[in-house]
């Protein structure tokens, strides 16, 4: 009897070590609250605010009955939020309802983020593409960058975010036995820079981790970003039925060691398991998508997606507030002209002087050269400067002897210190025989 009671203790200890690993390794490995950036104050309202006119407890329910959750999907080098996704699950109405924000949405940067970005980086900048936050502000920032400009965007509240690394996706669909699709089109596309290499045939076929990749970055459309999306979606409706089959339950052991291997996330593990309640009775016909409204629209010479601000109320109403009668709910807008002034506004003018002195010249012709050893590096640095204004006329492969620090080349001294608010630890170094105006060597 003493020596089975003494088996017992041992399971029981076990158990709580392997139990209190899981939680340890998920706290220091996925669990990411915040980063290294102090917000103090977010200096600007949401587009939107939302209140219930005729019982205040309307306000609390909708809170109880929805959750929403930000999911983001980066790029190769783990810079930018390549797929940007608002998941909203509604326990009453038992949907799940994903709204797709295209990567190259106009956000204007708030003057608290403008103001944590110059005192951790040593620069500021005024307006991105909402996929480029992260690679300006670090993707441990997110919620403070990104997911607040959502929520700024949408009107609502954002109660957790999850960021999946772009191997992290492909672990997943190969853990899940591959998910099957019809490829709309035939896929091919080449970039040697980001290491990007696609080629699908038109069809159905089971996709595992490296073609589903192929498929999500496939962007030579006709319609570009609009139709990728489209595709996109089509993708996570055939996963999403793949994961509520039966047999996931086989898969599960594989899922976990992903999650807490290339997952981060800022809900608790309390939070995780509560979850559970709003998603046990979603049928894989509950699930929908949506894409946030707007139109592409050149702005200088950068492609950009500008929401559509005036049907924006309308869209989120039936997002997020599908299960309020309309006769109990109104929409009542903040003060945002000085808003749609801002999102709106037109490219500034090509070069333009500083009271400092330092010359901010767009017009200049650029070469970005990646000899940092990691691959589409210098496109990050690419979609980063165009982001601004600039031209990127060639990136290329830094094939010289090796560099101790990021070099700004230039043909004149007066171009490059516009360059060190993006490269603040960087040498200029004058050199009037340059095909370009200016050369960015990375290191």
């Amino acid at each position: 009897m003493n020596k089975l009671i003494k088996t017992g203790i041992i399971i029981c200890i076990i158990i709580a070590g392997i139990v209190g690993l899981g939680v340890w390794a998920y706290n220091e490995v996925v669990y990411t609250p915040h980063g290294d950036m102090v917000v103090d104050n977010f200096a600007a309202e949401p587009l939107f605010s939302y209140e219930e006119i005729v019982e205040p407890q309307h306000v609390e329910e909708a809170n109880t009955i929805n959750k929403t959750v930000a999911v983001f999907g980066t790029d190769l080098d783990g810079y930018i939020t390549d797929t940007i996704l608002v998941v909203n699950i509604n326990s009453i109405t038992n949907k799940i309802k994903v709204v797709s924000i295209p990567r190259d949405t106009k956000v204007e940067w708030t003057s608290a983020q403008q103001s944590a970005l110059e005192n951790r980086r040593g620069f500021s900048v005024s307006s991105t593409k909402i996929n480029e936050m992260t690679a300006y502000a670090g993707i441990d920032n997110i919620k403070d960058f990104t997911v607040k400009q959502i929520e700024m965007l949408l009107g609502i509240e954002i109660d957790n975010y999850v960021v999946v690394s772009l191997s992290a996706f492909k672990d997943v669909v190969d853990a899940v036995g591959g998910v099957e699709m019809y490829v709309p089109v035939d896929m091919y596309y080449v970039d040697s820079y980001q290491g990007l290499y696609i080629d699908l045939e038109e069809g159905l076929q089971l996709l595992d981790g490296d073609k589903a990749e192929m498929l999500v970055r496939y962007r030579s459309y006709p319609t570009g970003d609009v139709q990728r999306i489209a595709v996109q979606q089509e993708f996570l409706q055939a996963f999403a039925k793949t994961v509520l089959s039966p047999s996931i339950v086989t898969k599960i052991p594989e899922l976990v060691s992903v999650f807490f291997t290339s997952v981060r996330t800022d809900a608790t593990i309390g939070e995780i398991f509560s979850y559970y309640d709003y998603v046990k009775g979603i049928d894989i016909s509950d699930i929908t998508f949506q894409t946030l409204p707007g139109e592409g629209q050149y702005i200088g010479a950068v492609s950009y997606f500008i929401p559509d601000i005036d049907n924006m109320a309308s869209f989120v109403r039936d997002i997020f507030f599908e299960h309020l009668p309309d006769d109990e709910f109104q929409l009542a807008y903040t003060d945002i002209d000085e808003v749609h002034e801002l999102v709106e506004n037109e490219a500034q003018e090509d070069v333009v002087y500083y009271d400092d002195g330092v010359l901010i010249d767009k017009t200049v012709s650029i070469q970005v050269l990646n000899g940092t050893g990691v691959g589409g590096a210098a496109s990050v640095a690419k979609d980063i400067l165009e982001a601004d204004g600039y031209v990127v006329d060639n990136i290329d492969t830094y094939n010289e002897q090796a560099q101790s620090i990021t070099q700004i080349n230039v043909r004149d001294f007066d171009y490059a210190r516009q360059f060190k608010a993006y490269y603040p630890v960087s040498l200029i170094r004058v050199d009037e025989t340059l095909e370009y105006d200016v050369q960015i060597v990375l290191h």
